[in-house]
């Protein structure tokens, strides 16, 4: 019996066998487990069959030029090898036999295999690479063959060089004497430097072993392994160091694609099935076999769809995957119970939508507003100038009013929580506010969400909801995120929905003739030095809104303020064109001041009615589309963190200290005053007095996934604070 407090236990570890296929692996996998081996010699060549009481696994061992290996084999190993520092060692581990490198059974075998090296390195919490090469590999007419060997292995595991400490190379087809000299080898293959797994055979820091080619028996012509090599092997193997799996990041992906675009392109019948070869219309059900490849985005009418089947692929590297199903009422999306196993999850887009556009809006003045919780007036933006409010004490604003459904469908996947589900529905409407009264008077009357610090502090002050923890997420995770009316005028896939009566048409042009107007006043300002701006933000913006001028509005003149000429053909461009993008280089500039302390002089110009911690989020988008953020993946829920970043947060990101908005004013009310005058605001005016209170006719219904920003990006913003 050995004294417990004696024994030097080694850690809970699984042990990957990884290498090229007919490497050896699975003979020295069971070597290691115990098996004795009977090996023949013929030809030069030696032949190997396992002694065994299973006869299954002679179907494993195999001496012919193909693979077996055909799945992930566990052994579990609980031994004391030995003396160790005056104690003695004990090895307790898994071994774990994975399928070869460059397995040569085809293009769908290795796609089969890299779904086996994912999945189970993906069960273990700690792991070692044990790489098994045989001798012939390393010599140095091949050590270009090793060299490739091993970036491939970095590669597909995403390994660093922090991570040698849990690599094993084990030798095969050898002997101790080549082993020995293998540091010598290598520095006369890659005289200079070389990845890390090399780097480290010739600096003697990265543990290798020896699987000894078998000894003859004196007796009889059968060769056998020594078993002193199993102890060496386990005791080389239990001495190596480990690898946290949260610190490697497995990049199979892209060579699982690889494999899936050549087996797509072989016309043989498989057990995959590809979304794109399905025809999904009128089928409530996508049954498959084996494995769904999503390799397309489907948008389909129906009330019911379940996805039925073992192993789901989402094949993408960077965009998002999107299953929209759309109905009148309440449409479902489920995984059957069949399904195992989804893997890139994270970039599928489950959507249940609305077909129709829900036209129950609700009179903003009324106290029914006030008390619905599924109705908010988001932003809202005067249209009239001082001067007019002091001759008339007549007030006009154009409020944004949004309607949503939080819970419009269903999805359920079980717990795949990479998955992004989207069931909500949301509608707005542009509506028009005049009142005989002053603008701080209407402004305290008829709350707006963006004209408040926060979601909480609107719910608290406008609809007297305080603790509805659910309702804030929402109206954070996507209501915060709609665009504001000022984009909404100027994107033509915005402004052609909000109606279709002529006289309305006609008002809604000269209102986005007078926030050009305004716009361009700012931007002047910002030119003459009126207005403080970061010289970067205004000189390479000021650029691109040239840019749009000359090359959207043949206009040759200069920018300045009040300038009918240019305010018409800017406008003019804007309503001759279907396309969004074909405005970008014209909001480049309001984004980047909607990122920065100039919010605020967006709201004093009434360019926006938006004073909120808020970010703009075209405004974010664009400026990461840029690189102007820092984001990375570390598996945190950006939907939960960016209505949190206050303006502060996102300067900070951009190198750029911002106070508070709300330093000046607690509530924003006071800053309502806070107007700059433009003599052009008379000649608007007069247009403007055709309008009525009321809404416009029609309504702007929202694609959810454009304004969710998990959708949006691929990573997540870091440092922010």
């Amino acid at each position: 019996m050995n004294d417990l407090s004696q024994i030097v236990e080694s850690e809970q570890v699984a042990n990957f066998f990884i290498g090229k296929t007919k490497s050896g692996k699975t003979v020295l996998f069971h070597f290691l487990e115990g098996k004795k081996a009977l090996v023949a010699k013929w030809n030069g060549s030696f032949f190997e069959t396992m002694h065994i009481e299973n006869e299954e696994l002679k179907n494993i061992i195999e001496n012919n030029g193909i693979s077996h290996t055909n799945t992930a084999n566990y052994i579990e190993i609980s031994e004391i090898l030995g003396d160790f520092q005056g104690r003695q060692l004990k090895f307790s581990g898994k071994l774990c036999d994975l399928p070869g490198l460059s397995d040569n059974r085809g293009n769908e075998k290795n796609f089969e295999n890299l779904l086996i090296y994912q999945s189970e390195i993906e069960k273990a919490e700690k792991l070692r690479f044990i790489i098994v090469v045989e001798e012939g590999l390393i010599t140095t007419g091949n050590a270009s063959e090793f060299f490739k060997l091993c970036n491939e292995v970095i590669s597909i595991f995403g390994l660093k060089t922090e991570n040698a400490q849990g690599m094993h190379l084990v030798v095969t087809k050898t002997s101790s004497d080549h082993v020995s000299n293998l540091a010598n080898i290598m520095k006369i293959c890659f005289p200079k430097e070389s990845n890390f797994i090399i780097e480290g055979i010739k600096n003697n820091t990265l543990r290798i072993s020896s699987f000894d080619k078998p000894k003859k028996n004196l007796n009889n012509d059968i060769y056998y392994y020594d078993p002193e090599i199993r102890s060496s092997i386990l005791r080389n193997i239990c001495e190596t160091g480990f690898i946290y799996k949260n610190t490697i990041r497995l990049n199979m992906l892209q060579d699982i694609f690889s494999y899936l675009d050549k087996i797509k392109s072989n016309p043989q019948t498989t057990g995959i099935t590809f979304l794109s070869r399905i025809n999904v219309n009128n089928n409530p059900k996508l049954e498959f076999e084996n494995i769904l490849v999503i390799d397309c985005d489907i948008d389909i009418h129906g009330n019911y769809l379940e996805i039925d089947g073992p192993t789901i692929i989402v094949q993408t590297l960077h965009e998002k995957r999107h299953i929209t199903l759309r109905y009148n009422e309440s449409p479902t999306i489920k995984f059957s119970p069949k399904v195992e196993k989804v893997i890139n999850s994270e970039y599928l887009v489950l959507t249940t939508a609305n077909t129709q556009f829900n036209d129950d809006f609700i009179d903003p003045k009324s106290n029914e507003f006030e008390e619905s919780h599924n109705h908010i007036r988001l932003e809202s933006i005067l249209i009239n100038t001082s001067l007019i409010e002091h001759l008339t004490l007549n007030n006009k604003y154009i409020d944004l009013i949004v309607s949503f459904n939080r819970n419009f469908g269903s999805i359920d996947v079980g717990n795949y929580n990479m998955i992004k589900k989207i069931t909500c529905d949301i509608n707005m409407k542009l509506h028009i506010n005049e009142c005989m009264n002053t603008k701080d008077n209407i402004i305290n009357q008829n709350k707006s969400l963006r004209h408040f610090k926060n979601v909480a502090t609107y719910l608290k002050e406008a609809k007297n909801i305080q603790g509805n923890n659910e309702l804030e997420k929402f109206l954070e995770s996507y209501v915060v995120n709609l665009p504001s009316i000022f984009e909404i005028f100027m994107k033509p896939s915005y402004f052609n929905q909000i109606s279709t009566i002529e006289k309305e048409k006609e008002d809604l042009k000269d209102i986005r003739k007078m926030f050009i107007d305004r716009y361009l006043n700012l931007i002047t300002d910002i030119k003459l030095n009126v207005i403080a701006c970061d010289t970067e933000v205004r000189d390479e913006n000021y650029e691109h809104l040239i840019q749009f001028i000359k090359s959207q509005c043949n206009f040759e003149g200069e920018i300045s303020k009040n300038n009918k000429t240019l305010i018409n053909a800017i406008d003019d461009s804007i309503a001759n064109t279907i396309r969004d993008s074909c405005v970008d280089n014209f909001l480049k500039y309001f984004y980047a001041l909607s990122l920065k302390k100039t919010k605020l002089d967006l709201f004093k110009y009434h360019v926006t009615g938006d004073i909120s911690d808020y970010i703009n989020f075209n405004g974010f988008i664009n400026a990461y589309e840029d690189g102007r953020f820092i984001l990375e993946n570390q598996g945190v829920n950006i939907i939960c963190i960016i209505p949190e970043i206050a303006l502060a947060a996102v300067g900070a990101v951009l190198g750029y200290k911002i106070a508070s908005l709300w330093g000046l004013n607690s509530k924003g009310g006071g800053l309502a005053g806070a107007i700059i005058f433009s003599a052009a605001g008379i000649f608007f005016y007069w247009i403007r007095s055709k309008l009525v209170t009321g809404y416009y006719n029609n309504g702007i219904k929202i694609e959810i996934k454009d304004i969710r920003i998990d959708c949006r990006l691929n990573s997540i913003l870091v440092n922010a604070y």
